[in-house]
């Protein structure tokens, strides 16, 4: 039943990321989850990219992260290099929406599992600002 309620709150934010994507490109909007890596594909020259998985257990939401020489990767505060992370690892992942596709600013290293992830939008409307957030934890 958790699985059915995380997935269906997955769907909702991916709707409203794709309704909204054209504003959500603002460096503003931001993503915090933890995932576990299931791919990673080092560049010689220019950006990486790394794929991590939402749900462990399923490829179904697997999302391309962008990791460029901006972000910050650690493990216990210490500064590592890409190479020092691995498939499978869990990671706690903050990233923002670009043209490009998802930047990550930090990836660290986490020994707690996946299955938790929040999501913002700062959306301009008129003189204010509409704030959608998106936010999952299970236990």
């Amino acid at each position: 039943m958790e699985n059915i309620q995380l997935i269906l709150q997955l769907v909702i934010v991916m709707l409203l990321l794709a309704l909204f994507s054209s504003l959500a490109l603002a460096k503003d909007s931001g993503l915090e989850f933890k995932a576990a890596i299931a791919e990673i594909n080092p560049s010689v020259e220019g950006n990486s990219q790394v794929i991590v998985s939402l749900l462990s257990s399923s490829s179904d939401f697997d999302i391309p992260l962008i990791v460029n020489r901006n972000t910050k990767i650690e493990s216990n505060g210490y500064k590592i290099e890409l190479v020092d992370l691995e498939v499978g690892d869990y990671v706690a992942v903050r990233a923002f929406f670009d043209t490009a596709g998802i930047i990550a600013e930090e990836i660290a290293f986490s020994t707690e599992s996946c299955n938790q992830f929040n999501t913002r939008m700062d959306i301009p409307i008129g003189e204010n600002n509409l704030s959608v957030v998106a936010k999952q934890h299970s236990e």
